[in-house]
């Protein structure tokens, strides 16, 4: 009876141990999590084929959505992660909505699928952290496709290492100007941090994180004065000199 019990017992850790480790190893990534689109049907124009022909590799996990990188490198699929709760969903939802109708360049978001659809009929190959493939009937699926940026502080600081001051001056004022254009359409973002929102394509900065938007009044001038604080003590330790154009920049506003 007593070794009957103790072999249970190492069979229980076992299972648990092994369990542990593959959500460690895989992020908790199962085809099961992630989320469906919502049941009212879509017609949506402009299915970039070309790019869903590739494979995407495993690159992270964050709040709302897996995210995988296409073979080329240059794009990146969100798929979103069930939500027992409707009115998470929801919020998350909406402010992609948001982003795809009214930020679409800033954001640099090419495809929006929220919505069931039947005339998409393309399985997608995605490769999880593993290594392992998995087949994705993307009309039943709910994800997003967006272009690859470069990491905030990682760029700029790549830019000031080689001595490219006119290309930070240039990324700077870039930057700027979208969270300016953000505040003049009525947007809000309940998660400005720059460090991890914001990237760059060719020098030019857009949000690579949009699910915390939402529609209301924004004081543009508070709002970039505010977002822009921890970069401005991060630049006075780095260059003092692109302090001061950063906020000329600002005083334009």
């Amino acid at each position: 009876m007593f070794l009957r019990l103790f072999k249970l017992l190492l069979f229980c850790l076992a299972f648990y141990g092994a369990k542990q480790f593959c959500e460690k190893e895989t992020d908790g990534f199962t085809v099961t999590q992630l989320a469906k689109p919502l049941p009212e049907l879509a017609v949506l124009p402009g299915v970039p084929r070309e790019i869903l022909d590739q494979r995407f590799h495993y690159l992270g996990r964050g709040g709302q959505a897996f995210a995988f990188e296409s073979e080329d490198g240059h794009y990146v699929i969100k798929f979103f992660i069930h939500q027992r709760k409707t009115v998470k969903r929801e919020r998350d939802f909406n402010s992609y909505r948001i982003a795809g109708e009214d930020l679409k360049e800033e954001s640099g978001l090419s495809y929006v699928h929220l919505n069931r659809t039947v005339d998409l009929r393309r399985q997608l190959t995605i490769v999880d952290k593993l290594g392992i493939a998995h087949s994705i009937d993307l009309d039943n699926k709910a994800f997003v496709l967006q272009k690859k940026a470069d990491l905030f502080y990682p760029y700029l600081e790549q830019l000031l290492e080689t001595g490219q001051t006119d290309r930070m001056k240039e990324a700077l004022s870039s930057l700027v100007s979208l969270i300016g254009s953000r505040c003049e359409k009525g947007i809000f973002d309940e998660d400005a941090k720059l460090h991890r929102n914001v990237g760059f394509i060719e020098n030019r900065a857009i949000f690579i994180d949009v699910g915390r938007f939402r529609k209301a009044d924004v004081d543009k001038k508070h709002e970039v004065v505010t977002v822009m604080g921890p970069l401005q003590v991060w630049l006075k330790n780095k260059d003092p000199a692109l302090v001061q154009y950063l906020q000329e920049k600002i005083d334009e506003i």
